[in-house]
């Protein structure tokens, strides 16, 4: 039996771009072992790189206040829906969310 989910039409575009690598124990080293960049559509922007899966994380302050409101009972949406509210705030004050963290 195969498993194997279809691609999700959307989101794939059939693009045969590809960048692989392989450990190599002997050297102790990373090494290319496929690269092409034939894309078959656009890239992004450097304004909505920041939207793409790839390039999302979840600082490690929000990590900590997801699990501290985890731990006391607070449902997903509703920590969803504060840290939504969070990120509005500092859109209002001019803020991204990495020179929130610096400050």
């Amino acid at each position: 039996m195969d498993r194997k989910r279809d691609p999700k039409p959307i989101t794939r575009c059939g693009c045969m771009a590809a960048f692989g690598m392989k450990y190599d124990q002997k050297s102790n080293e990373w090494k290319t072992v496929e690269f092409a960049s034939d894309h078959n559509h656009e890239l992004a922007s450097v304004s909505d790189v920041q939207f793409l899966c790839s390039h999302r994380k979840v600082g490690e302050s929000d990590k900590a206040q997801v699990q501290a409101l985890r731990s006391v009972g607070v449902k997903t949406s509703q920590i969803l829906d504060h840290l939504e509210s969070l990120s509005k705030q500092l859109v209002k004050l001019g803020m991204t969310q990495p020179a929130a963290e610096a400050s």
